[in-house]
């Protein structure tokens, strides 16, 4: 949940681009919703995020939360994929740490 969060705030600082058209995703979206918006600008991130600011949803804290609650089904896919307890098996990879004692 950590990495979701980390992830989540580095994404509102700077947006994904994932190519998907924003133009496309507007049409998905319920009269009632696009009449609440602008016609969409940006990436399909910022019409997302601009979706979430009209429902309600405008602190950093709110959206980072989103973005975490979002990801959650993913994670667990993750987590099912592996044997509990056996953290070797985990799909993460982190780098290799090297420790050192002072002044070396």
């Amino acid at each position: 949940m950590i990495g979701l969060a980390e992830q989540a705030d580095a994404e509102l600082g700077s947006p994904p681009d994932t190519g998907c058209s924003p133009a496309r995703l507007w049409d998905t979206i319920p009269r009632e919703v696009q009449r609440e918006l602008e016609t969409p600008s940006g990436t399909e991130f910022q019409l997302a995020m601009a979706i979430l600011r009209a429902v309600g949803l405008r602190s950093e804290t709110q959206l980072q939360a989103v973005l975490c609650l979002c990801r959650l089904p993913i994670l667990a896919a993750e987590i099912d994929a592996v044997t509990p307890g056996d953290l070797k098996s985990y799909p993460i990879r982190l780098p290799d740490f090297s420790y050192e004692r002072d002044g070396e």
